[in-house]
């Protein structure tokens, strides 16, 4: 879905005379949520997809005419396995720019034991076992 931004740092490779920008994905790298920011200096028609590291197009967020400005839409990362992509929004005179997204999978962080009634059981509030600051 396409909507104004505010204030980005415009970054990419841009093809031809530069029609379109576009903002790196934030955030990069991504597991979940993220959004990308392009802009043009013309009304045009714009199609903002998303390629795998093989050029394989998985994602397409958005796709028709836009006003001039930037504009945002939001891909999910979540949906998309782990590694490296290409996002590129391309206008209907040819005009082009490429950003790199990287998504990774963080594994869930485990806690050496449970933490269920540690207030009951000695009021320890410290992982080296002190309570209140204080050694036993």
């Amino acid at each position: 879905m396409w909507g104004e931004a505010d204030d980005a740092a415009w970054e990419g490779v841009l093809s031809g005379a530069p029609a379109s920008e576009l903002a790196t994905p934030f955030p990069n790298p991504t597991s979940g949520q993220t959004s990308v920011v392009s802009a043009v200096e013309a009304a045009t028609a714009v199609r903002l997809a998303v390629y795998d590291a093989l050029g394989r197009e998985v994602a397409v967020l958005a796709e028709g005419p836009v006003e001039v400005g930037a504009h945002r839409a939001t891909l999910d990362g979540a949906t998309l396995p782990p590694g490296v992509y290409l996002v590129r929004p391309t206008a209907a005179d040819g005009q082009t720019a490429v950003q790199r997204l990287t998504v990774a999978r963080c594994p869930p962080v485990r806690l050496g034991g449970s933490l269920a009634g540690v207030a009951e059981a000695g009021g320890h509030d410290r992982w080296d076992g002190t309570s209140r600051g204080r050694r036993r």
